[in-house]
């Protein structure tokens, strides 16, 4: 075997050690786009959650909104099924049609009174278990509370509380609107 032959021989492969720095520069510029791809991920739940609680906070102003121009159109006073609940805590099934029904009173707090179920066939957010099967306890809890501002003026405030599934603390959505009496403004 001639010299050349010898020398081309022992440079044909790898050694250990340029081996393990080739692996670690490979996991180093994979392990940072995996990392970025996670934090995405945990942050498009956390913004659902966000949107989802939104949504939950303005069915319910939507919904006492309805409640008055339906006591207007039919001459009744414009407050008069949210009178009984100014200056308490109440849950909101808007899923009801009659407000008698809708209207559930928190005397141990609204989350360990009234927790909300998501029922599947529906997508809707209900306080009722009918049916176990189809629907889900959900992570949102949804408070109101009514205050009187002046006799042609009531303050709504909707409060959602949800425990995220990734982070640990718990959440809170508040908004603050007001409805009028519009027929004697």
């Amino acid at each position: 075997m001639s010299l050349f032959t010898k020398t081309a021989a022992k440079e044909q492969g790898f050694t250990l050690v340029e081996s393990l720095i080739a692996i670690s520069i490979l996991m180093l510029a994979i392990a940072g786009p995996l990392v970025a791809v996670s934090n995405a991920i945990s942050q498009s739940g956390y913004a659902r959650d966000q949107v989802t609680a939104f949504y939950l906070a303005q069915d319910a102003v939507e919904y006492l909104r309805n409640l008055r121009d339906t006591n207007v159109l039919g001459q009744q006073e414009w407050d008069a099924t949210m009178k009984s609940y100014f200056d308490t805590d109440f849950a909101l099934d808007t899923t009801q049609n009659d407000p008698t029904n809708a209207f559930l009173t928190c005397a141990g707090g609204c989350a360990n009174v009234h927790p909300m179920y998501y029922d599947v066939p529906t997508g809707e957010y209900i306080y009722q278990q009918t049916n176990q099967n189809q629907q889900l306890p959900s992570i949102y809890t949804r408070t109101i509370h009514l205050t009187q501002v002046s006799a042609k003026e009531i303050a709504i405030q909707v409060t959602i509380s949800w425990q995220p599934a990734i982070l640990t603390t718990p959440k809170t959505f508040t908004i603050q609107e007001d409805i009028t009496n519009w027929v004697q403004l």
